[in-house]
């Protein structure tokens, strides 16, 4: 991970061979912004952080997410608002979230 000026506590070894946070429970805000900043999506604003915050929530609680489509309504928003603000890869949210690699990591597909 480059240097930053907001103080990161994570290493690259707590990331997967796909960028993903291996411990959900490393995350932070600011790990979250510098993540989004890195993959281009700019600052992270209100929408983005309530989606966020609602998938981290069903993730953390219930150990699983409901489809996209329900998480944009729960957050208050409408239902291609995971394109919407990530892009089309719904990959892009988890690890901007920092939840681990929701398809296990490419090494786990060469074997």
């Amino acid at each position: 991970m480059p240097d930053r000026a907001v103080q990161l506590t994570v290493r690259e070894t707590d990331f997967d061979p796909d960028g993903f946070l291996k411990d959900p429970f490393r995350w932070t805000q600011p790990l979250a912004q510098h993540i989004a900043e890195v993959d281009g999506l700019g600052r992270l604003m209100a929408d983005h952080w309530r989606v966020i915050g609602t998938l981290r929530r069903h993730f953390l609680e219930e150990q699983d997410v409901p489809p996209e489509q329900r998480l944009c309504r729960e957050s208050g928003l409408g239902d291609e608002c995971i394109v919407d603000l990530f892009g089309p890869d719904e990959r892009e949210i988890w690890r901007v979230a920092g939840l681990p690699n929701p398809r296990g990591s490419r090494t786990d597909d060469l074997s």
